[in-house]
């Protein structure tokens, strides 16, 4: 049987991985994230802004300084994949490597990958378990929250997928490949 430790070195290895990629992949575009930019984040600062965390959030979030949130989730992420390489998993990195995400989706809540979305649902179990005392309760409800949020996904993805005439027609895999024409193409580019 595989331990919970090895289970958490593991996933903390990846998601350390995968904010590297994130954080180049969103520097490598970033003029789409720019005020005039498709992915620009106008929207999202009118909500922002009528919290009360907008004194907070919106200078760190605003134009180029984005861009050290991004670094920081970079940095933070080789962190957390060569620590869990070495054998250990520091919780008070996974929490920083969490509020980045969280920051690019105050920033920009539509129009990325749900990669994002289960990046935010592996590091909340992953925090929890790595401060956790080792082989609690605690530890294995953190490792759990990931299993069963990866299983409820794809299972309603899957019985969505099931019960769409789109799909079952296959027009909804034909449409994916018109909606990138028209962004490549089209006035959105």
């Amino acid at each position: 049987m595989i331990e919970l430790t090895a289970i958490l070195r593991l996933t903390s290895a990846l998601i350390g991985a995968h904010a590297v990629l994130i954080s180049l992949q969103q520097f490598s575009s970033w003029r789409k994230f720019e005020e005039s930019g498709i992915l620009s984040w106008d929207v999202s600062k009118l909500f922002i802004n009528s919290s009360v965390l907008a004194p907070v959030v919106v200078p760190i979030l605003q134009g180029s300084r984005f861009k050290v949130v991004l670094a920081i989730q970079g940095l933070v992420g080789i962190l957390v994949a060569s620590t869990a390489i070495a054998g250990y998993v520091l919780w008070p990195l996974h929490v920083v490597l969490l509020l980045t995400y969280v920051g690019i989706f105050f920033r920009q809540p539509v129009g990325l990958t749900g990669d994002l979305d289960m990046a935010v649902i592996v590091l909340t179990g992953t925090v929890v378990a790595a401060a956790a005392p080792a082989d609690s309760m605690l530890e294995q409800a953190g490792i759990l929250f990931i299993a069963a949020q990866a299983m409820l996904a794809y299972l309603i993805a899957g019985i969505t997928k099931a019960i769409s005439a789109d799909w079952q027609s296959g027009d909804a895999v034909l449409g994916g490949d018109r909606v990138r024409v028209v962004v490549r193409r089209g006035p959105l580019r």
